[in-house]
């Protein structure tokens, strides 16, 4: 489920939350929900990610039935 728009995501995915000003790399975020930095959840994709995928994965467990 998604913080801004509270929307499902399409299947499972490997999540997390960091800061909103502790991102290396492109983030969809503008900071609209308040003042920074706060915590926001961010879904890892297979895309740009691969390696880093990889160990998450193995730190996540299956994906979930």
């Amino acid at each position: 489920m998604s913080g801004g728009v509270r929307a499902r995501s399409p299947h499972p995915f490997v999540s997390g939350y960091v800061f909103c000003n502790d991102v290396d790399g492109e983030i969809g975020h503008s900071c609209t929900h308040g003042k920074a930095p706060h915590e926001i959840k961010i879904c890892i994709i297979k895309k740009d990610n691969t390696s880093e995928l990889k160990s998450l994965v193995r730190i996540a467990g299956p994906k979930p039935k």
